[in-house]
This record gives C-alpha cells, sequence and structure tokens, in this order.
C-alpha cells in the first residue's frame, strides 16, 4: 500500500490496485471513465489474504480539484459501475451521483458501497470504473479517485 497524505477523510491510497484516476491528472472537458479495478483483488489487498471480496463496505472517493461552471449551465455525473468483463459492455450502475447547472463542488464527494447491494445489483459483477458524464457549455473537471475501505 502506497499511502499519501489525506486530502479529506479518507487517505490517498497512489497504488494501481485501488486508484481509479491519479490525483494531479490534467482536467477532462468530455466524458470519460477510469480505469477498471477487479473487486476479487481488493479484499486480497487490504487485508493480504483472500481473493474474494468479502462482504464488506467501501467507498469510492472522489477528489473533485477543479471544475467550470462559468455559464451555469455545466452538469457533472459520477457513476460507478460494474461488468463482468473488460470493456464494459454490460455496465451496470450501481452507484452515482449528479452536479447539475453548476459546477462540480471541490474537495472530497464519497460514494459508500456494499457488497451485498453490488451482488444484488449485478450478480456477475467482476470489475469497477467510474464512468463521469460531462456536459452543458465549457465543462472541466480536475479529479482523482480511488477505492478505500471502510472502517468502523
Amino acid at each position: 500500500m502506497t499511502a499519501k497524505a489525506s486530502v479529506g477523510r479518507y487517505t490517498y491510497d497512489a497504488d494501481s490496485k485501488v486508484v481509479l484516476r491519479a490525483l494531479g491528472s490534467s482536467a477532462i472537458t468530455a466524458s470519460a471513465a477510469s480505469l477498471e479495478v477487479p473487486l476479487d483483488k481488493l479484499t486480497a489487498y487490504w487485508h493480504g489474504s483472500d481473493t474474494d471480496l468479502a462482504m464488506q463496505t467501501f467507498a469510492v472517493v472522489i477528489f473533485v480539484e477543479s471544475s467550470d461552471g462559468a455559464n451555469g449551465d455545466e452538469d457533472y455525473t459520477f457513476a460507478v459501475e460494474t461488468d463482468s468483463a473488460t470493456g464494459f459492455s454490460s455496465a451496470v450502475s450501481v452507484a452515482s451521483v449528479a452536479f447539475t447547472n453548476s459546477a462540480a463542488p471541490l474537495g472530497e464527494i464519497v460514494i459508500p458501497l456494499d457488497v451485498a447491494m453490488i451482488q444484488k445489483l449485478d450478480p456477475t459483477a467482476a470489475l469497477l470504473r467510474l464512468n463521469v458524464t460531462l456536459a452543458g457549455t465549457t465543462p472541466s473537471l480536475g479529479y482523482g479517485a480511488w477505492i478505500a475501505p471502510i472502517t468502523k
């Protein structure tokens, strides 16, 4: 685990096994999907043993570094998607958050996910990604995203 200084409540882990999009990446101006993370690797990564995703809760943490809302018609939607195969040809949205007619707020956005919920929505889920949809006159979004365990 390559932990970096916390940018919010959740420590940014720069390890590629949990990073969906690196902090400090160039801003996007069109819709784009993040890297794909195999769900069966998360428990082994965090706990060093099991290769199955245990019944746990984790979070997709999005840290918005910059966002354009100058025209007031910009929309930003963050959708957590799962699929059984790379390429996401049959992607299932398991959670999402949207900001319409404004800039996305700067700072941390946390989308908690429960493994049982994912299994109900997509029983064959093997991979997870973050799909970001931008719309409006001049959308621009600088952000990083990663997966973090939620500890009690």
